[in-house]
């Protein structure tokens, strides 16, 4: 089961994709069938079928020829080192606006 799908029945909301479950739904897409076109208008296609109800915009930015069949899967998410990049990130820019706060109070 994917991530989104235990979101939606938790809350009972309808969660449609996380960023990375669309790029893995497109890549999988690709694989198949190759078509760039095809690949954004089938995600069009299960965004509306998962009921959202806000606006849906797709952009593949195809960036040139890729042998879509001999790209390896994506690799797993690793929590760990995620949760540190968001802290560290949070920590920056705390550290930026407390630094630009005691600028503008001088």
């Amino acid at each position: 089961m994917q991530l989104w799908e235990k979101i939606s029945k938790a809350t009972f909301l309808p969660v449609v994709y996380f960023s990375s479950d669309a790029v893995q739904f497109v890549r999988d897409r690709l694989k198949h069938h190759g078509n760039v076109q095809l690949a954004c208008e089938e995600l069009a296609s299960a965004a509306l079928d998962r009921r959202s109800q806000d606006n849906i915009s797709i952009i593949i930015a195809d960036l040139g020829k890729t042998d879509w069949q001999s790209i390896p899967p994506l690799q797993q998410q690793n929590f760990v080192f995620e949760l540190g990049q968001a802290f560290a990130t949070l920590g920056i820019v705390s550290l930026g606006i407390w630094m630009s706060s005691s600028l503008f109070s001088l």
